[in-house]
Protein backbone atom coordinates (compact mmCIF):
# COMPACT_ATOMS: atom_id res chain seq x y z
CA UNK A 1 0.00 0.00 0.00
CA UNK A 2 2.76 2.75 0.96
CA UNK A 3 4.34 1.79 -2.21
CA UNK A 4 1.35 2.57 -4.22
CA UNK A 5 1.19 6.14 -2.56
CA UNK A 6 4.50 6.76 -3.19
CA UNK A 7 3.93 5.80 -7.21
CA UNK A 8 0.83 7.75 -7.05
CA UNK A 9 2.45 10.46 -6.02
CA UNK A 10 5.99 10.28 -7.95
CA UNK A 11 3.32 10.41 -11.00
CA UNK A 12 1.36 13.06 -9.70
CA UNK A 13 4.52 15.33 -9.51
CA UNK A 14 5.96 14.10 -12.92
CA UNK A 15 2.27 14.79 -14.78
CA UNK A 16 1.89 18.16 -12.84
CA UNK A 17 5.47 19.46 -14.12
CA UNK A 18 5.25 18.29 -17.66
CA UNK A 19 1.72 20.08 -17.75
CA UNK A 20 3.22 23.25 -16.47
CA UNK A 21 5.97 23.25 -18.90
CA UNK A 22 3.55 22.56 -21.78
CA UNK A 23 1.49 25.36 -20.84
CA UNK A 24 4.53 27.62 -20.85
CA UNK A 25 5.86 26.30 -24.37
CA UNK A 26 2.33 27.31 -25.78
CA UNK A 27 1.65 30.55 -23.99
CA UNK A 28 5.61 31.65 -25.42
CA UNK A 29 4.70 30.66 -28.52
CA UNK A 30 1.25 32.68 -28.14
CA UNK A 31 2.89 35.69 -27.23
CA UNK A 32 5.47 35.56 -30.21
CA UNK A 33 2.47 35.08 -32.47
CA UNK A 34 0.74 38.32 -31.39
CA UNK A 35 3.65 40.10 -30.83
CA UNK A 36 4.06 39.35 -34.63
CA UNK A 37 0.64 40.20 -35.56
CA UNK A 38 1.11 43.67 -33.88
CA UNK A 39 3.87 44.49 -35.25
CA UNK A 40 2.76 43.48 -39.12
CA UNK A 41 -0.64 45.75 -38.27
CA UNK A 42 2.11 49.60 -38.52
CA UNK A 43 5.35 49.62 -36.81
CA UNK A 44 7.73 52.25 -36.52
CA UNK A 45 11.48 52.16 -35.80
CA UNK A 46 13.93 53.62 -33.51
CA UNK A 47 17.02 53.26 -31.14
CA UNK A 48 17.30 52.57 -27.36
CA UNK A 49 20.65 51.51 -25.12
CA UNK A 50 21.33 48.27 -23.90
CA UNK A 51 21.24 48.05 -19.79
CA UNK A 52 21.45 44.47 -19.42
CA UNK A 53 22.32 41.48 -21.48
CA UNK A 54 22.73 37.88 -20.48
CA UNK A 55 24.11 35.47 -22.85
CA UNK A 56 23.57 32.49 -20.58
CA UNK A 57 20.46 30.92 -19.26
CA UNK A 58 18.40 31.53 -22.01
CA UNK A 59 19.93 34.95 -23.38
CA UNK A 60 17.88 37.68 -21.98
CA UNK A 61 18.32 41.43 -22.64
CA UNK A 62 17.00 44.99 -21.27
CA UNK A 63 16.18 47.78 -23.26
CA UNK A 64 15.60 51.44 -22.34
CA UNK A 65 13.90 53.58 -25.30
CA UNK A 66 11.97 57.11 -25.11
CA UNK A 67 8.86 57.26 -27.45
CA UNK A 68 6.86 60.54 -27.78
CA UNK A 69 8.20 61.38 -24.67
CA UNK A 70 7.73 58.75 -22.51
CA UNK A 71 10.48 55.94 -21.31
CA UNK A 72 10.16 52.65 -21.69
CA UNK A 73 11.72 49.15 -21.03
CA UNK A 74 11.76 46.35 -22.44
CA UNK A 75 12.51 43.29 -21.49
CA UNK A 76 13.36 39.59 -23.39
CA UNK A 77 15.25 37.71 -25.28
CA UNK A 78 17.41 37.43 -28.43
CA UNK A 79 18.77 34.80 -30.78
CA UNK A 80 22.18 36.38 -32.31
CA UNK A 81 24.23 38.95 -31.75
CA UNK A 82 26.47 39.42 -34.80
CA UNK A 83 27.51 43.60 -34.12
CA UNK A 84 28.26 42.04 -30.14
CA UNK A 85 26.35 44.47 -28.73
CA UNK A 86 26.95 45.19 -25.05
CA UNK A 87 25.63 47.29 -21.85
CA UNK A 88 24.98 50.76 -22.91
CA UNK A 89 25.48 49.95 -26.87
CA UNK A 90 22.71 51.35 -29.00
CA UNK A 91 20.19 48.88 -30.88
CA UNK A 92 17.89 49.32 -33.25
CA UNK A 93 14.26 47.78 -32.81
CA UNK A 94 11.14 47.80 -34.86
CA UNK A 95 7.80 48.20 -32.17
CA UNK A 96 4.12 48.37 -32.45
CA UNK A 97 2.47 51.44 -33.59
CA UNK A 98 -0.58 50.71 -31.37
CA UNK A 99 1.49 49.36 -27.85
CA UNK A 100 5.04 50.60 -28.36
CA UNK A 101 6.02 48.53 -25.35
CA UNK A 102 5.68 45.69 -27.39
CA UNK A 103 8.91 45.60 -30.52
CA UNK A 104 11.57 43.22 -31.95
CA UNK A 105 15.05 44.21 -31.45
CA UNK A 106 17.77 44.19 -34.19
CA UNK A 107 19.14 40.52 -32.30
CA UNK A 108 16.16 38.95 -33.03
CA UNK A 109 15.73 36.72 -36.08
CA UNK A 110 12.33 38.06 -37.08
CA UNK A 111 13.72 41.73 -37.18
CA UNK A 112 14.60 40.93 -40.52
CA UNK A 113 11.19 39.74 -41.71
CA UNK A 114 9.49 43.49 -41.28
Amino acid sequence: MEKLKIVFTLLSITITIGLGLYWIGVNAEKEQIETSELIKEGFGESKGIITSIKYYKGRSLRVKYTLNNKVYEYSGGWDHNPKRLDVEDSISFKYSIKRPEVLITELEYEYENY
